[in-house]
C-alpha cells in the first residue's frame, strides 16, 4: 500500500517556544511537528541563542524533580 503522505515514515519533534511577557512572566508553547522540517527551520533561524543538550538519564531525573514541586503551573492541552 502506497501514501500520498510526504511525512510518512518521519519521526515528530517538538517546536517549542518561549516568549517573555510584558509583566515579566513567560508564555511556553510547543507543537508536533515532522521530523523533516527540522533542516529548513534551523536554515531559516540561523544559529541558536541557546542549546542545551541532555541525556537520557539527565532528562528523566529533571522531569522527575519538576513533578515534585508545587509551582502552580497549569498545563493545558498535549498529554
Amino acid at each position: 500500500m502506497t501514501t500520498d503522505d510526504p511525512h510518512a515514515g518521519h519521526g515528530d519533534v517538538t517546536l517549542a517556544l518561549a516568549e517573555q511577557l510584558p509583566d515579566g512572566g513567560v508564555l511556553y508553547q510547543s507543537w508536533p511537528i515532522c521530523a523533516c522540517r527540522l533542516p529548513a527551520l534551523r536554515e531559516g533561524l540561523g544559529p541558536p541563542r541557546h542549546q542545551s543538550l541532555a541525556t537520557r538519564e539527565q532528562a528523566e531525573a529533571t522531569g522527575r524533580a519538576v513533578r515534585e514541586v508545587n509551582s502552580g503551573v497549569k498545563l493545558e492541552g498535549g498529554q
